[in-house]
């Protein structure tokens, strides 16, 4: 798993930044050669197919169907917060800095009671 799963986790996370760096290029040209009427045209028809997608498989899984709309809004937020957080995390490295989840501040208390063996 590792030969192939390895590479994977490696790799895809940069393919995604640098494909959605293709697609903004492409989002620009597409306003600026055709206006923003026909990207909005565009964008319409995408989302639309996707929500119907979205609908039929949530049918299929019997889900319920408000995850339709959660879909439409996580293409404008989701993805590109991953982008931001794979390309800060890159940086980092590449940068060779410290990077910790800091101090916790640990305030309770865990007492354990005494096991008793289990009896058959």
């Amino acid at each position: 798993m590792g030969v192939i799963g390895l590479p994977y986790f490696a790799f895809f996370p940069w393919f995604d930044v640098f494909m959605s760096l293709i697609l903004l290029v492409a989002i620009t040209i597409t306003i600026a050669t055709h206006g923003l009427i026909m990207f909005l045209v565009y964008l319409s028809i995408m989302l639309s197919l996707q929500a119907l997608m979205v609908w039929y498989a949530c049918r299929l899984d019997e889900e319920k169907l408000y995850l339709v709309w959660y879909s439409i809004f996580a293409n404008f937020y989701y993805s590109h917060l991953l982008n931001y957080i794979t390309l800060k995390a890159g940086i980092s490295y590449l940068l060779k800095r410290e990077i910790s989840w800091g101090k916790l501040v640990r305030t309770g208390v865990i007492t354990i009671k005494e096991l008793t063996p289990y009896k058959t």
